[in-house]
């Protein structure tokens, strides 16, 4: 859990925008840089949301975005995610306005589809690991607690969230433990 780091920050809303993809990065992009260099706080959604979609980065805004699309907009050209303070989150695209002030990103990597075993590794021994699922089933917005069977959640990935830790239950075993962007209000205080 790597809460316990003091290194995750608290969950936060999106809104009516469809920017999960965006909360989800700039979530495991803090979680490192705090490993990195001690650093906490909050970086910049909006950056993520203005400046990563479009034709050129293959996000769509308020409409939805890719994970992978977004670190490669990150490991592009000296690209710098700036902090929430300096570049905060409106809830819509506007235009791209960095000043090129804040968090670069050295590397990432993808895993596997549903290899259970790397993500638990990734989360073991580096840090968050951003994963796709799909929230179009009423569980996720009528959940409260207690373990999802991920067999009820539907089929096609839609949201985007971080796993931040894992844990095993006696009677349903290995579990991941997850940061929503629906705010803190949802689920067991924004996670689940």
């Amino acid at each position: 859990d790597w809460r316990t780091s003091g290194c995750v920050t608290k969950p936060r809303a999106q809104g009516n925008c469809g920017s999960c993809w965006a909360f989800s990065v700039a979530a495991a992009v803090e979680t490192y840089n705090c490993q990195a260099d001690g650093s906490t706080g909050y970086l910049s959604t909006q950056q993520l949301l203005d400046c990563a979609s479009g034709d050129y980065w293959g996000n769509l805004g308020c409409d939805g975005g890719s994970e992978a699309f977004t670190y490669q907009y990150l490991m592009s050209g000296g690209t710098k995610l700036e902090s929430e303070n300096d570049y905060p989150y409106d809830e819509f695209q506007q235009r791209c306005r960095t000043s090129y002030d804040g968090v670069r990103l050295g590397d990432a990597w993808a895993l596997h589809e549903e290899d259970s075993m790397a993500v638990k590794a990734a989360l073991t021994h580096s840090g968050p690991v951003n994963v796709g699922l799909s929230a179009e089933n009423d569980k996720w917005y009528d959940y409260q607690g207690g373990i999802v069977d991920w067999a009820d959640c539907g089929l096609e990935a839609d949201h985007a969230v971080v796993a931040i830790g894992w844990g095993t239950d006696s009677q349903v075993g290995d579990y991941l433990l997850v940061k929503n962007s629906w705010g803190a209000d949802w689920g067991e205080q924004g996670y689940f």
